[in-house]
């Protein structure tokens, strides 16, 4: 089973360690194993077989020797002295090696391989011996260097998220156009929201090759343990919600709006015709990418069945509002006039409790409850309902 990839790949392994002895006996297979499949019939001198299909399909067509013509089977006794001669032999081989690399069997090429990792092993073993010779050198790290070691530590697992993501994203594109249809093959249930072991396994099943694991921990930035669409493509979530209220406030609903929608009375609507009517409708957002959005199958129609999700998906208040720049600046002149000029007091007394150094929705709802309960002077109903919240979310975030 054994050619000389096999030997190569050993002998690149054993260049990477700390054995003088592995990296010899490496060298050794690597020249044994190279002259056997030369000696194969039907290549030339060179040559080296690619695989070992390769070599056995090659031995395969080497004469068979005739068994008339074969030499007569050896007695005991010269079994015995032949037994003999091969271990001597073998002995004698062990102790030349082990004296010096170089033998017979070593070509020019090979050896000099050899003399060049000899030094790069040799190196290695010295540092790991050192490092095993000296742990309370390893203890002595300063406390500072440990810090520093975890933040080096969490920045690489937060570029490795990120990276996960930019995959992650580029394969939306690629296999279905857009992040929407992606999440329509992960969620047949059309929940909108699901768990890791769920997400892990779609992800697989619909062959995305990616850092699943970073990529799950870098997007439930909440760590709530659920992964929500409005975590995954917060941008297509703004479009989606700004079409669903706008169709709740018109017509009580967005399936209820489809028949507005499609005008020839065909039951499919057609971008073109979405366009006509959302503009017929005076509606705001941008029609040719919302349409790609609504067309989760990429057929180029849709159909009502297409848009029943939206009615069921309740989304964070703050995808349906705008953002509150005028609610933030009040926000901060009344903490200012509370605190003073040191913000950082005011975002863990009513915010960041737990010192975690970041705050989601929920928290800062919280927080915001929170400062309706002090002697904080806030403007009359500022912060009074969660649509007044959301805005200032928006703002924030």
């Amino acid at each position: 089973r054994l050619h000389a990839g096999a030997a190569e790949a050993n002998f690149q392994r054993a260049s990477r360690g700390t054995s003088l002895l592995a990296l010899r006996h490496a060298a050794h297979a690597l020249q044994l194993l190279a002259d056997t499949d030369r000696k194969l019939p039907g290549l030339p001198p060179n040559a080296v077989p690619a695989s070992p299909q390769t070599a056995r399909r090659l031995s395969a067509t080497m004469p068979k020797a005739d068994p008339l013509s074969s030499r007569a089977a050896p007695s005991p006794k010269e079994r015995v002295r032949a037994s003999s001669s091969l271990k001597s032999t073998r002995v004698s081989d062990e102790a030349r090696t082990t004296s010096t690399p170089r033998t017979s069997r070593l070509s020019d090429e090979v050896f000099n391989r050899f003399q060049r990792m000899e030094g790069l092993v040799a190196g290695q073993a010295e540092a790991a011996q050192r490092r095993a010779s000296s742990p309370r050198i390893m203890a002595r790290t300063s406390s500072l260097e440990r810090v520093q070691e975890e933040k080096t530590s969490r920045r690489s697992s937060l570029q490795k998220g990120f990276q996960a993501k930019e995959n992650f994203y580029e394969f939306a594109q690629r296999r279905f156009g857009n992040m929407v249809r992606l999440w329509a093959q992960l969620d047949k249930e059309d929940n909108m929201k699901m768990g890791e072991k769920a997400f892990l396994r779609n992800c697989e099943e619909i062959g995305f090759r990616g850092n699943v694991h970073a990529l799950y921990r870098y997007i439930d930035c909440d760590r709530s343990g659920i992964l929500t669409f409005e975590e995954v493509d917060p941008r297509s979530t703004v479009q989606l919600m700004a079409f669903k209220s706008f169709m709740e406030k018109r017509f009580g609903g967005v399936t209820r709006a489809f028949p507005i929608l499609d005008q020839n009375r065909s039951c499919r609507v057609y971008k073109l015709e979405m366009e006509q009517a959302l503009t017929s409708l005076n509606f705001e957002g941008h029609g040719p990418s919302l349409f790609e959005l609504l067309d989760r199958r990429g057929v180029g129609f849709v159909v009502e069945s297409d848009l029943a999700y939206l009615d069921r998906w309740q989304a964070k208040p703050y995808f349906f509002v705008s953002p509150d720049v005028e609610g933030l600046e009040k926000l901060r002149t009344s903490l200012l006039a509370f605190t003073g000029p040191a913000l950082f007091r005011a975002w863990h007394k009513f915010f960041d409790r737990d010192g975690s150094m970041r705050v989601g929705w929920d928290k800062f709802c919280v927080g915001c409850r929170r400062l309706k309960k002090t002697s904080i002077a806030l403007p009359v109903d500022f912060l009074e309902t969660e649509q007044s919240m959301a805005g200032v979310w928006r703002a924030l975030d």
